[in-house]
């Protein structure tokens, strides 16, 4: 699924990171929360054609990085 499909599905995200390659950050990606927030991050294949890793965090674990 393509970066643009997947926010199509889930929406706009609450935080993203795009590419940069001049700094070394290949890959762009998306995070969202649900209502309780807990998290759950879609990084993209360089080309954003494609899914390249999901991670989903508990909100106990998000907490340690705000």
């Amino acid at each position: 699924m393509s970066r643009a499909n997947v926010n199509k599905h889930l929406g706009k995200p609450v935080w993203s990171l795009e590419k940069k390659p001049e700094s070394g950050i290949d890959n762009s990606a998306d995070k969202w929360y649900d209502e309780i927030g807990n998290g759950i991050r879609v990084e993209y294949t360089i080309d954003e054609a494609s899914i390249h890793l999901i991670t989903v965090q508990s909100k106990k674990q998000e907490d340690k990085f705000k």
